[in-house]
């Protein structure tokens, strides 16, 4: 898990490369009024493809590391925190 720990580390800079690339595109063809090109696809592309290995190697060290979503060491702090309004700490 280490190896996916490390790719999940990397890829974040990927991801926010090329999605800035490809939003800044989006932009300026946008305010041009101008067609969208093959290279403005294929980063728009790339982009949402790294984003979703992102993700599906995020769950992956996720679920590995807690077997599910109900044993998250801080999930009963999230529930109190969404329910009371605050942070409670002494929950364990």
């Amino acid at each position: 898990m280490e190896f996916f720990a490390f790719i999940h580390s990397l890829l974040r800079y990927a991801v926010l490369g090329t999605v800035a690339v490809a939003g800044f595109a989006a932009l300026r063809g946008y305010l041009t009024k101008s067609p969208i090109l093959s290279w403005e696809r294929a980063a728009a592309i790339i982009g949402m493809i790294l984003c979703h290995v992102q993700l599906v190697i995020g769950l992956l060290l996720y679920v590995t590391r807690y077997g599910s979503f109900e044993e998250a060491r801080f999930s009963q702090q999230v529930r109190t925190c969404f329910v009371s309004g605050k942070w409670n700490t002494s929950v364990r």
